[in-house]
């Protein structure tokens, strides 16, 4: 069943945010399991970040291999909140392409 997982960090500010992206890379690389992402900040600059995965297991394996180390690499807090549950459901409307990302060529 997939899940939809809550993120929120008041210390994670958009320039680390936008770091982050790119020593992660989850868009041109994504990871095993993530199905969608997406983040925004609140009016003191703390992000809040809503993902889709698969599973429980493809999350832990993200942040244990590729998100927490990032962090580490670049100084910047781990996350203060999160939270997982089941998807209730989803709906993916034509809009949504524009959002889609590249993958790298292989």
């Amino acid at each position: 069943m997939a899940i939809l997982m809550i993120v929120v960090s008041p210390d994670l500010k958009k320039e680390q945010y936008e770091q982050l992206r790119k020593e992660v890379d989850w868009e041109h690389n994504p990871p095993e399991g993530m199905i969608f992402h997406a983040a925004s900040f609140d009016a003191s600059g703390g992000i809040h970040v809503s993902d889709v995965w698969t599973n429980k297991e493809a999350v832990d394996r993200f942040f244990e291999a590729r998100l927490l180390p990032g962090m580490r690499k670049l100084h910047i807090p781990a996350p203060t909140q999160k939270e997982i549950y089941p998807l209730q459901a989803a709906v993916a409307l034509p809009g949504i392409e524009q959002y889609r990302a590249r993958q790298a060529s292989r």
